[in-house]
């Protein structure tokens, strides 16, 4: 079978499209799934490169796809022909099949296509855990999602917006501004094209809508989701009300500068890092968020957004799109057989 297995970490160019075994199903991953579609990741770029806990050549690349069971052995609890998605730890997916545990596999409704299964698992599961189980987000709260035209970002403002906060968030050009207003966020520009820092524009924002004789400290926001980092963490830091939280769970733009405690001492702020598997463990979890997430999405809850799909043997040009920052919404790779 054709698929991506590195043999030194660098830039998109170690990438090298290449006949790998076929995977025969065993006792530890009983059920093979024939790929149809799958997701590109920011995460996959740090696996590339080799800044990634736990990446060791040889790797293989792509940690979310869905697909078809072509082969289960018997008590696995899958059958041939079933539609699944799949989603980190599962390491592999850049490839025409894999075989997986069957606590790592989460079935795909009918209604569902699998490119939109492909398309919104890992970026959707981020958005609940960054919004809802991390960020504690409440009705009348605000809210800054950086990057928020992006696959995660969009996810997380629609989120965000269904819980009654009140979203801001960063984009790159008009084109993303007019997208991020059309989900119910008020964009804010930055880079060539921006006539203000966005912290600034942030805060007056905040400032001309908070009441008569309100302290400078509460003026602000309550939650900030960055997964840019390097370029943002600073203004993020700024434009926290007194008692916000910061949620890093990317690192886009660079690795995360160090923090100081006094830094966050003066607004009593909180700064997590959440990472997506820490908040899949235990006996059924992932399939039931799995469920729940593909049931807003069928219910027209969510708007997922594909960028671009492209061929597998075209991974190494995916991954150079993604980290133009150019992309809005999701990238995805064709498989050989994808319907």
């Amino acid at each position: 079978m054709q698929g991506f297995e590195l043999t030194r970490f660098g830039g998109p160019e170690v990438m090298q499209l290449a006949e790998l075994p076929e995977p025969e199903p065993d006792a530890h991953r009983p059920v093979r799934v024939r790929l149809a579609w799958a997701g590109v990741n920011y995460v996959d770029t740090y696996q590339r490169e080799g800044r990634y806990p736990g990446a060791a050549l040889p790797w293989r690349l792509g940690l979310e796809a869905a697909g078809v069971v072509d082969a289960a052995l018997p008590g696995s609890g899958f059958d041939v022909g079933d539609r699944v998605a799949m989603v980190a730890p599962v390491q592999g997916c850049y490839a025409e099949a894999i075989t997986v545990a069957p606590s790592l596999l989460v079935p795909v409704p009918d209604a569902l296509p699998l490119e939109t299964a492909a398309a919104v698992l890992e970026h959707g599961l981020t958005a609940q855990m960054i919004v809802e189980t991390v960020g504690r987000v409440q009705a009348g709260e605000r809210v800054l999602v950086h990057a928020a035209a992006g696959g995660v970002g969009a996810l997380a403002l629609q989120w965000a917006r269904a819980l009654g906060a009140e979203v801001w968030g960063t984009v790159s050009s008009e084109e993303k501004a007019a997208a991020v207003a059309a989900l119910g966020g008020i964009p804010l520009r930055y880079g060539p094209g921006s006539h203000t820092p966005w912290p600034d524009a942030l805060r007056r924002a905040c400032r001309s809508l908070a009441a008569v004789g309100t302290i400078e400290p509460e003026v602000g926001v309550d939650l900030v989701l960055d997964g840019v980092a390097a370029d943002t963490l600073e203004g993020s830091l700024r434009v926290l009300r007194r008692g916000g939280r910061l949620v890093l769970y990317g690192s886009a733009s660079g690795a995360v500068p160090t923090l100081s405690v006094p830094a966050l001492m003066s607004h009593s702020l909180t700064v997590t890092r959440p990472v997506l598997p820490h908040y899949l463990g235990g006996p059924g979890v992932l399939q039931a968020k799995a469920a729940a997430l593909f049931a807003r999405v069928l219910r027209g809850e969510l708007q997922v957004h594909v960028h671009d799909r492209l061929p597998l043997a075209e991974a190494a040009a995916a991954h150079t799109l993604l980290q133009s920052r150019a992309t809005r919404g999701k990238l995805l790779l064709r498989i050989s057989g994808a319907a």
